[in-house]
This record gives C-alpha cells, sequence and structure tokens, in this order.
C-alpha cells in the first residue's frame, strides 16, 4: 500500500480532522458549505452549485485538514524561534 495520497486528495485520510461541523447554507444559486473543526477551532468555507453538495462537504473537509496542517505548521515554527 502506498502512503501517496491519490489524485485529488492532498492529505492522507489519518491527517483530515476526526470530528468535522458542517453548515449548509443555500444564497440564490450558490450553496456555501462552512466546515469546522471543535477541537483546534479552525474553520474554513467553500463556496458551489447547490448540485454537488457532496463534492463541497469533501472539498472542505480536505481544506479545513489542510488549514489545520497550516496552522501547526506556523505554530511550531513560532515556538523554534
Amino acid at each position: 500500500m502506498s502512503a501517496t495520497p491519490p489524485p485529488g486528495n492532498p492529505l492522507p485520510e489519518h491527517m483530515l480532522p476526526e470530528q468535522v461541523l458542517y453548515e449548509f447554507v443555500q444564497i440564490g444559486n450558490s450553496l456555501r458549505v462552512s466546515a469546522a473543526c471543535p477541537r483546534t477551532l479552525v474553520e474554513v468555507t467553500v463556496v458551489g452549485p447547490p448540485t454537488a453538495a457532496e463534492m463541497l462537504k469533501r472539498t472542505a473537509r480536505r481544506k479545513l485538514g489542510l488549514a489545520i496542517a497550516r496552522q501547526k505548521a506556523a505554530g511550531q515554527g513560532a515556538a523554534s524561534r
């Protein structure tokens, strides 16, 4: 089994947050999906067509994982200074 994530998934599954809170809000012809991690208090938002709700949910979860990883990396860099 390869450790490389499949195309379109920038983070391995174990690096994605375990618990995610989602909010779906339709605004006109768009759907806004917010994803938040209650442990780190990081929140991200993606927008797309309402017909792509599941894809937007997956995208928001991956974006949240990247934001958390970025926050951790920034925190480690500040701690080493």
